[in-house]
């Protein structure tokens, strides 16, 4: 928890120092490995994308299921494809495919950050009917599970009006 609060507070240094000292004490400990990986990805900067990896793949080979790391890469994929345009329709492609995969080692319990995480990014892609069924995806999740479910359904009610209304009704509103 300390070292969370530390990345939290974007000290990546000392976040990093307690994951490693975590480690030590279990090596196959996958949500650590997870977390150094997202503090490579998003509180280091700049990022480093290589490390963020590394610690993915070693969480990954500890608990090839664990979801939120699948989903913590597929993030990273999916900011280095909006920074990245040489490679991005390829980096666009792995985060959806990464977000897939989290959601299919859920079985009968999808992990539901990346549910919704897959529909945003299919939205962004222009893909707005496979976004719609993403987004009813989530809403469908058990109760517990949709706390967000206020903001899932204005995703979805933005989906359904049309582009020319959504550029006409933003503009007004500036």
């Amino acid at each position: 928890a300390w070292a969370c609060m530390e990345s939290d507070l974007g000290n990546a240094k000392d976040a990093l120092a307690l994951f490693e000292r975590a480690l030590l004490v279990d090596s196959a400990h996958a949500p650590s490995h997870q977390a150094m990986g997202r503090v490579y990805a998003f509180v280091v900067e700049p990022s480093q994308p290589p490390e963020a990896v590394a610690c993915f793949a070693l969480a990954l080979k500890h608990n090839p299921r664990h979801a939120p790391t699948l989903h913590a890469w597929a993030q990273m994929l999916e900011r280095r494809a909006e920074s990245h345009a040489k490679d991005s329709k390829q980096m666009w492609d792995a985060a959806r495919r990464m977000y897939s995969r989290a959601i299919e080692v859920g079985g009968d319990k999808p992990h539901a950050p990346s549910v919704h995480a897959l529909g945003r990014l299919l939205e962004r892609r222009g893909k707005h009917a496979k976004a719609m069924a993403m987004y009813e995806n989530r809403l469908a999740l058990s109760e517990s599970e949709r706390s967000d479910a206020p903001l899932l359904a204005t995703y979805a009610q933005r989906l359904l009006v049309p582009r020319s209304s959504q550029s006409a009704s933003s503009s007004r509103s500036i």
